[in-house]
């Protein structure tokens, strides 16, 4: 769980960070991801979905100023995205999706305590998905941490 706390400390900072800044390119970048993970769901294309949710992320990081910190973001949650992947349902994008728009709202309106506190919601709505997927999928975890000892 420790990589859960890495994670939202990081993406807290960020989206704060971020919301400090102005550059409308980089904001448009993160309108248009947002926009294709809607129509990744209406194409019911999870594979398109994670590939703008990671785009997305890159560019708030960048729009803060800190694309070292992607790598740090992205290990601490490529485990729960193998999961995520095999498991995700059309209603939980939906939700990520609405999750995504409110904290871009708040970054562009540059409203540090908005985006965090959403941004707080989101991941802790996405662990406690993963809580609910790892009672019901208990194989998919079991593989998981097999696949990751493996790896170190």
């Amino acid at each position: 769980m420790s990589f859960a706390v890495v994670r939202e400390q990081l993406e807290l900072a960020i989206v704060a960070e971020a919301a400090r800044q102005s550059n409308r390119r980089i904001l448009l970048g993160i309108r248009q991801a947002i926009e294709e993970q809607e129509l990744a769901i209406q194409e019911d294309n999870s594979d398109l979905f994670f590939e703008c949710d990671e785009r997305m992320h890159v560019l708030y990081c960048s729009l803060a100023g800190r694309e070292e910190v992607w790598g740090f973001i992205s290990d601490a949650k490529k485990h729960m995205d193998r999961v995520r992947r095999r498991s995700v349902q059309a209603g939980q994008l939906d939700q990520l999706v609405h999750d995504h728009q409110e904290v871009l709202d708040a970054v562009a309106t540059s409203d540090a305590d908005r985006a965090q506190a959403v941004m707080k919601l989101h991941l802790r709505r996405v662990m406690l998905d993963l809580s609910e997927l790892s009672r019901r999928f208990s194989s998919l975890f079991a593989q998981e941490a097999t696949r990751t000892s493996t790896e170190q």
